[in-house]
């Protein structure tokens, strides 16, 4: 029986965090509400390095008695965006539809007026601006319940001063007859991807409202010049009543899946990733995967085809099994005793705590489940430079409680019937980083690491604040869940390892009982969002610790909690954009009960700067002393079993160190400690006597230190 002082989870490790960062952001523009860059689907911020030039796309304020489904457009240069220059905006991108017949003041809506929905922000080649997004119309042009229309416009003059925007063109060839068929696309995960010989469009989009519904199509082009894009006609990609067997659904019904939001490489390897709750009855198939689960398929040539017959029952869907999700945790959880010895913690392992006893006085045993890995309907994901799927996912910690059979599994699944969330005020639960390098290949090649602890987000009372979060006071974890979205990104950078993350999370909070919610109240309220980023040098493995970028002095001066935010689809290794709104209280824009979305936005962008792990940034222990200049390279391959070669290149002679660590900073041995000559060296690294996880190894050269990790995976 272990007695447990304190249970905390030890998040990615880096050994030196020294670097300079900057963020510079401005006011864009306003938006009539929030919901133009709600959601995981969207991507409203885009760069082109070739032509040194920011765009965004969003829906525009036009005015309190006017549509809130105006599409506008604004660019500027980068150097005039890092000296806090003023953006061009474009106004009402979206006055006619494709051909130019039909405009505002006569449209197929409600309204007669433009309702763009779901604006996103590209470029094609280097130097072509795109703005792609859906209009919302009545049945008889869009066809379905909802009407949806997609369509895409581009910038003919690539100066961010001068814009001229050419009349939409379709998206949907279906839409050459009206209504439309397939109709009613709607809520689509769109990308141009510029590795091809020439831009290439992929589009995944709902068939919302559709017959037969719960359909997902895809979208791709076949030829592109001038800003204008020969389209595909759509095909179904995924199905929310797709059944295994002709008769048992994958899915538990309709809208029990997201859409697939997809990311593909310039080799055109990529994947798309949905969420949702399989159907009960498929948990005696094996591998096993209870509650909302991840799926994922992948392709190999810009999407065009997608893994078909492979995987779980020949649906071609790979997934996150409940195995996968116990081996993760047993590599990220660690315990501590009383005694401050340190204990890995294993699926089923046994915590107790000081005051939970019986009635008659006798200690109850608590075993730790592996975590609910909810993947919600709100998540992020990209592909890397070589093929590998990085996914972010809110993971939660249960524990249940071995009293009153509340351990026990009667229906034979495999966990316990009984748990509840425990979390703690260092409990680990928060966003967590997945990655795999080729998740088709099977489920043991998955990493995990912590990125974001957000244990006082999931325990905090957001109901009471003034913020308007669509939490109820009961359930806020699951609402937490919805409300903040993570981002993530890979640099641009040919073959780089860069990555960023970024959410919007809590950085300001009063007591309940100082705010007159609670008479003796400790719990703390909810009173300001910010935006933080981080920043990986090595592929996901390590992250730097979160930094609170944004302290914005909205235009009202009051309540400023920045929200909705998005990471630029193009970055390089040393910064990225950054968009974001705040909403302007007290001015609700629509009605009902009423969340952040519902008020008018303020739209800013800007560009976060980060260069850790840029040439150059070494941690010394002797600032005063003249470095040795030298690489650590990183060790390939990696993951790997159980050889890797290590290669370093030292400028001159030097006494060398190399050291090799565990994830909690544990020294496991000395690998290298002499004198080397000048150049290039190599060293093998025989992992044959250590378990399977992550370790660092670090070198030390007349002092300066450079560290770099290692996955082994047996």
């Amino acid at each position: 029986m272990r007695k447990i002082a304190l249970f905390c989870l030890l998040s990615s490790l880096i050994f030196s965090q020294e670097y300079n960062s900057s963020f510079t952001s401005t006011l864009i523009d306003s938006s009539k509400n929030g919901y133009g860059s709600l959601g995981i689907y969207v991507s409203p911020l885009s760069y082109s390095e070739d032509e040194n030039l920011w765009l965004a796309v969003y829906r525009q304020w036009q005015g309190a008695n006017a549509s809130s489904g105006y599409i506008g457009s604004a660019q500027i240069s980068h150097d005039d965006l890092l000296d806090g220059e003023p953006w061009f905006t474009e106004q009402k991108l979206n006055e006619c539809y494709p051909g130019g017949t039909l405009c505002d003041g006569n449209l197929p809506t409600l309204s007669t007026e433009s309702t763009g929905r779901y604006p996103s922000a590209a470029f094609a080649g280097s130097d072509r601006p795109i703005a792609l997004w859906n209009e919302y119309t009545d049945i008889t042009y869009g066809g379905g319940a909802y009407g949806g229309f997609p369509v895409y416009s581009s910038d003919t003059d690539i100066d961010a001063e001068f814009s001229d925007w050419v009349t939409p063109f379709s998206v949907n060839n279906g839409c050459a007859s009206l209504p439309c068929d397939p109709a009613d696309l709607w809520n689509g995960s769109v990308s141009i991807n510029n590795g091809f010989s020439s831009p290439k469009f992929t589009g995944i989009y709902a068939g919302w409202g559709a017959n037969p519904a719960g359909k997902h199509y895809l979208v791709t082009s076949s030829f592109y010049a001038n800003g204008y894009f020969l389209m595909n006609d759509p095909v179904e990609v995924a199905d929310d009543l797709m059944t295994v067997d002709g008769i048992t659904t994958f899915w538990q019904g309709e809208n029990f899946a997201t859409t697939p939001v997809h990311s593909i490489n310039n080799d055109g390897v990529g994947y798309f990733v949905q969420t949702g709750y399989h159907n009960d009855s498929l948990l005696t198939e094996s591998p096993q995967t209870t509650g909302q689960c991840v799926v994922i398929k992948k392709t190999t040539d810009y999407g065009e085809n997608w893994t078909n017959d492979e995987g779980f029952m020949n649906t071609g869907y790979t997934f996150l099994t409940d195995q996968a999700k116990q081996r993760l945790s047993d590599s990220l959880f660690t315990l501590w005793q009383e005694e401050g010895n340190e204990y890995v913690y294993h699926y089923g392992d046994t915590i107790q705590f000081a005051d939970d006893t019986l009635s008659n006085g006798e200690q109850i045993n608590n075993y730790v489940t592996p975590g609910m890995w909810f993947a919600g309907y709100n998540f992020g994901m990209v592909t890397d430079h070589n093929g590998g799927l990085h996914i972010l996912l809110h993971n939660l910690l249960f524990i249940c409680e071995d009293a009153n059979g509340g351990c026990d599994d009667a229906d034979g699944d495999g966990e316990a019937d009984s748990t509840f969330l425990w979390f703690g005020e260092n409990s680990g639960s928060g966003i967590y980083h997945l990655y795999s390098p080729d998740p088709t290949e099977g489920v043991d090649n998955w990493v995990a690491t912590l990125v974001h602890d957000l244990s006082f987000e999931y325990t905090a009372d957001w109901y009471n604040g003034e913020i308007f979060a669509s939490h109820d006071g009961v359930d806020d974890w699951y609402y937490t869940m919805w409300e903040l979205v993570p981002r993530i990104e890979v640099s641009s950078e040919e073959g780089s390892q860069v990555m960023w993350y970024a959410l919007s999370a809590v950085s300001e909070y009063e007591y309940a009982v100082d705010l007159g919610v609670g008479a003796q109240d400790s719990t703390e309220v909810v009173t300001d969002l910010d935006i933080f980023v981080a920043k990986s040098v090595d592929n996901g493995m390590t992250w730097t610790e979160p930094e609170q970028i944004t302290e914005t002095s909205g235009p009202q001066g009051a309540r400023t909690p920045e929200v909705h935010v998005h990471l630029s689809n193009e970055s390089t290794d040393d910064f990225v954009g950054v968009y974001y709104n705040i909403p302007d209280y007290p001015y609700q824009s629509t009605t009902g009960d009423p969340q952040w979305a519902d008020y008018k936005q303020w739209i800013y962008a800007g560009v976060y700067s980060n260069d850790f792990g840029s040439e150059g940034t070494v941690s010394l222990d002797d600032q005063s002393s003249t470095p040795t200049k030298f690489s650590l390279g990183k060790n390939y391959p990696n993951p790997f079993n159980p050889l890797t070669n290590i290669d370093y290149e030292i400028s001159k002679d030097a006494e060398i160190t190399l050291d090799l660590y565990d994830i909690r900073g544990t020294h496991i041995k000395n690998l290298i400690n002499e004198k080397k000559s000048a150049g290039s060296h190599k060293f093998l690294l025989d992992a044959n006597q250590l378990s399977s996880g992550v370790y660092f190894y670090t070198m030390v050269a007349n002092g300066i230190t450079r560290t770099e990790k290692l996955v082994l995976m047996k």
